[in-house]
């Protein structure tokens, strides 16, 4: 016969609750409160919708300052850059690695021409985007295999005490596949705003405060002399859309609320391509948004 005794760390002291001959078993029950099942549920929501989108890789940043702003690349190349993160490898196999399917559908690592095949670039235009990556450390080759630098995006485990996004899969590659080389730029400008998505709710926020469409120009260093120019960046910045289940999305989108005798028109990108939260509530509500009428 064994005691059986309940371990209190609280208050550091062990309560018997009875014997256990050989034959017995245990079951253990803890009632959950209310928010303990709230949690488990939207973790477990989280996850579903994380396997719709072909899961994610997690793209560190420097809050509040534009992605990759303090190293000389093009910045069609972020575009790139971060396309090409979604083929890392998970870090139980070996961290970083760039992979691809082939034609057994297993996973191989990822060679220049595969890399070349899957960007749509020609081979000139191959070699300055591995030049350019690989003199500013983003990229690293080794015995012909080619590697991300984990300090800029992964797929696994979290960097502790790092501000990061989840880049979701499916989406990036979809945006990237549907639109040109001569694209990728602009589609950069939404990338380099991610510092500036709020946690929850993707909305472009500068010092805590909504940024309008001219404020955002500004901060991209784009000319905003006339409001044709505004216009028009604001109509290229909507140009780009994602689809999901059977509908299509604004990825950048202006959402304009009324409040009381005013109206607010604040910039967000869509969670369903990058995002930080964990509030779906909030998330499904700003996705709604975002549907092309």
């Amino acid at each position: 016969m064994e005691e059986i005794y309940v371990i209190d760390h609280e208050k550091e002291e062990a309560r018997k609750i009875g014997n256990l001959s050989e034959n017995d078993t245990i079951e253990i029950k803890k009632n959950k409160t209310p928010k303990q099942l709230a949690i488990i549920n939207s973790k477990t929501q989280l996850g579903k919708l994380e396997q719709e989108l072909g899961g994610y890789v997690q793209v560190y940043y420097v809050s509040q300052r534009l992605l990759y702003d303090n190293i000389p690349i093009d910045k069609a190349n972020i575009t790139r850059f971060l396309y090409l993160a979604t083929y890392i490898d998970y870090d139980n196999r070996e961290p970083n690695l760039l992979v691809i399917k082939n034609k057994k559908n297993e996973l191989v690592p990822m060679t220049r021409k595969d890399m070349q095949i899957v960007m749509k670039l020609s081979k000139g235009q191959i070699s300055k985007f591995l030049k350019e990556m690989k003199d500013n450390n983003l990229i690293f080759e080794t015995s012909n295999r080619f590697y991300i630098n984990d300090n800029y995006a992964t797929k696994g485990k979290m960097k502790k005490d790092n501000d990061c996004t989840r880049l979701y899969i499916n989406p990036i590659r979809n945006l990237y596949e549907n639109c040109t080389s001569r694209e990728h730029k602009l589609l950069s400008y939404i990338y380099q705003l991610i510092p500036f998505a709020d946690y929850n709710t993707n909305f472009i926020t500068i010092n805590n405060e909504a940024a309008n469409i001219k404020t955002i120009m500004q901060l991209l260093g784009l000319s905003t002399n006339n409001k044709n120019a505004v216009n028009k960046f604001k109509k290229k910045m909507l140009q780009f859309h994602i689809t999901y289940n059977d509908n299509e999305y604004y990825l950048f989108g202006a959402i304009t609320r009324e409040y009381a005798n005013n109206t607010d028109t604040r910039l967000v990108i869509n969670p369903r391509v990058l995002w930080s939260g964990n509030n779906l509530r909030i998330s499904n509500k700003i996705f709604e948004d975002l549907m092309l009428k």
